[in-house]
């Protein structure tokens, strides 16, 4: 691997020959130690959904990252998604022992997010949690965090969502640590 930031749709077919419709991983099993992220999805929301979290996941690291979808199954049936908003993207962190989740560590993440995540991907708010919902098998539970995201947006009016929104508010703030943290990484070359 050259460590490119490359994003791929992998859809996931059988090998055998000369034309096979059926799902199989072998495909994308064949590429396995070749050196590129593979994450695997069961539905059109999560391929979706893994594609939002894969560019910036590829952008930091420098790795690639095939985003594996079921052949036949997800690829040519038709299923609603919920799409996301650009500028409603919204990360949620549960912070290591001994950080403080306060204003100071909120515009650290930001700015740190605003210098070397891509504009699509900069995330619109940070929201610290003591933990994360988890799923029978140990994985995030992406939909109860929409679910919930969803139940607090319909609480609250046109002009108390602009008021509160934390981009918005904080942009100078934010702009102003980039400036900091630039500073810094300066002084420490």
């Amino acid at each position: 691997s050259q460590r490119l930031p490359i994003t791929m749709a992998v859809v996931n077919r059988a090998l055998t020959g000369p034309i096979n419709i059926n799902n199989d991983h072998s495909d994308s099993m064949g590429a396995r130690d070749s050196g590129w992220i593979q994450i695997y999805a069961e539905s059109n929301q999560e391929v979706y959904d893994n594609y939002i979290q894969a560019m910036p996941i590829s952008e930091t690291i420098r790795l690639p990252i095939m985003i594996c979808q079921d052949g036949f199954i997800t690829s040519h049936g038709v299923s609603n998604i919920e799409l996301i908003e650009d500028e409603k993207v919204k990360a949620f962190v549960v912070l290591k022992p001994g950080y403080e989740p306060n204003e100071e560590t909120w515009l650290k993440l930001m700015a740190y997010c605003k210098k070397h995540i891509a504009r699509y991907a900069m995330p619109y708010n940070i929201e610290f949690r003591d933990d994360l919902p988890k799923t029978l098998v140990g994985k995030v539970a992406y939909r109860v965090l929409e679910e919930e995201e969803l139940a607090k947006i319909a609480n609250q009016t046109e002009e108390e969502r602009a008021a509160a929104d934390p981009f918005i508010v904080n942009k100078d703030k934010i702009d102003a640590k980039v400036k900091e943290l630039e500073a810094e990484e300066d002084g420490e070359k």
